[in-house]
């Protein structure tokens, strides 16, 4: 609580602080813990796919393309990012996990594949794109990371460890636990750097989300402040161990995964090449959910 309170008072401050010579066209656009909720309650509730179309489609210098896609006709509420131009996007994209049923009956029977898994389709590397100031450039992104089954207070201690064949029950329970998970990542005082960014912390013995972990990075540096959640950001469950340079999201495969200032830069840089496509084309990104 004391962390999310002194956000709070920097964010405060900071709006207290004079104006810049060309105001954003909105006053006190939300912050990370005001909006992250909207955006979540918006995701888990996509538009039809077959609504879906292309509106603005713009070429990177390295080949790659974004694509602006919406289900109607004005605001582009998705960014496509792809190595070639993307077409159909009602067909390629899909906002809600599948499910399918594996095609390697042997590796289903040896325990090394589940029956029944969930999918993205054909294209992941898609987010919901949101300009909270108005200014017409793109400063939060909900970028999918895929589907994978989330943890609850009741999680059972003895639910299989990743290297076990899951039976039938278990596997019910974790695909009725399945849902998208998605990284945010927010540009917190408008200045084309991302400073704040939401990542989901894996259990570290299973492929489930364990909980959540919010990061800040003043101006995009090192990270300096962060606490873990579960389902309400402003409801702190703990905080991530810190270590020079940076936190410790979680451990995988023995090994610990850290958050330092190159994961700002790597957000900041996808974000930098979304508003690009965005100037180029004059595409019209919405204030909120």
């Amino acid at each position: 609580a004391a962390m999310i309170l002194t956000y709070l008072l920097s964010r405060s401050q900071s709006e207290a602080a004079p104006a810049p010579a060309t105001p954003p066209a909105i006053a006190n656009p939300p912050g990370l813990i005001a909006f992250y909720p909207r955006v979540v309650a918006r995701v888990a509730k996509p538009p039809a796919e077959k609504s879906l179309r292309v509106l603005l489609e713009w070429k990177h210098g390295d080949g790659s393309h974004v694509t602006f896609v919406s289900p109607g006709k004005r605001l582009s509420i998705l960014a496509v990012l792809t190595r070639e131009k993307f077409k159909k996007p009602d067909q390629a994209l899909y906002l809600s996990p599948r499910y399918v049923v594996a095609k390697d009956m042997t590796a289903v029977q040896e325990g090394r594949e589940p029956l029944v898994r969930a999918t993205a389709g054909e294209v992941m590397d898609w987010a919901y794109v949101y300009d909270r100031n108005g200014d017409g450039r793109a400063d939060y992104l909900c970028y999918l990371v895929g589907p994978m089954p989330v943890e609850g207070d009741s999680f059972p201690a003895d639910f299989p460890v990743e290297s076990q064949a899951l039976d039938h029950q278990r596997l019910d329970f974790m695909l009725d636990r399945t849902r998208y998970i998605f990284s945010h990542a927010a540009d917190e005082d408008f200045d084309g750097r991302v400073d704040a960014i939401v990542l989901h912390v894996r259990d570290p013995d299973r492929p489930w989300v364990k909980e959540f972990a919010a990061i800040l990075a003043d101006g995009g540096a090192e990270p300096d402040s962060s606490w873990t959640f579960r389902d309400a950001i402003a409801s702190p469950t703990g905080a991530p161990k810190r270590v020079k340079g940076g936190f410790v999201r979680h451990r995988a495969k023995g090994k610990d995964v850290l958050v330092t200032a190159s994961n700002f830069a790597g957000w900041t840089q996808v974000l930098g090449k979304i508003n690009a496509a965005a100037e180029a084309t004059k595409a019209r990104i919405p204030l909120a959910p």
